[in-house]
């Protein structure tokens, strides 16, 4: 009875001679040559001369002359995919963002009509009141190791005066009112913010319109 000696044919990679598990970027070899050159190609190894300068002896070279090799076996970089991961991608921070409407707008009913006349909100006297809370500074002093935690420390302050108020509508004052809220709270929560107190008073004015 005779016996049949099966030798399993394995692929190496052209790079290293070690057993390759598919083509990468353009030849077959193994998982940590494709790695390798993913992380290498556009690095400043491409750039540099050998290191050990006995690297036709080893199996595996420097990585000046590893990458060498691999752009002379054929990888190449035009076989790289991008955003493959979806767990990446940025996500809207907001419901604002993702519809792209302002909060005051994106449960309005769209069957009703809407009249064409614009409507204009005079903002002039909150611009003046914002502008006379940065002038007078913090109301009450805040102190932290830096200015991070100075920003923090006051900005608990205005949490823990937060009240809910439910609105049926959103009319012009009911908007006006929303405005002067935030941009008030800002102003005076910049207050804490030292570098931005050494700006000009119109550039921080600016800044909050």
């Amino acid at each position: 009875m005779s016996k049949c000696m099966v030798t399993p044919n394995f692929t190496l990679c052209k790079v290293c001679a070690q057993p390759a598990n598919g083509n990468h970027f353009g030849i077959q070899s193994c998982r940590a040559c494709a790695a390798f050159f993913r992380r290498a190609a556009h690095s400043k190894w491409g750039s540099q001369p050998c290191r050990s300068h006995n690297c036709e002896r080893k199996l595996i070279p420097c990585k000046p002359c590893r990458l060498k090799r691999c752009q002379e076996q054929g990888m190449s970089t035009s076989n790289f995919q991008f955003n493959r991961d979806i767990l990446k991608r940025i996500l809207p921070r907001s419901v604002e963002m993702f519809v792209g409407k302002p909060e005051s707008v994106i449960f309005c009913d769209s069957s009703e009509s809407v009249s064409s006349e614009k409507t204009f909100i005079n903002v002039q006297k909150l611009i003046d009141n914002t502008s006379a809370i940065l002038k007078n500074g913090m109301e009450t002093p805040v102190s932290g190791r830096n200015q991070l935690q100075k920003l923090a420390n006051g900005f608990g302050g205005f949490t823990s005066q937060v009240s809910v108020k439910f609105l049926k509508t959103m009319s012009k004052d009911e908007t006006a009112d929303c405005w002067e809220y935030y941009i008030t709270t800002t102003a005076r929560w910049l207050t804490f913010f030292d570098e931005f107190r050494l700006l000009p008073d119109e550039l921080q004015v600016s800044v909050l319109r």
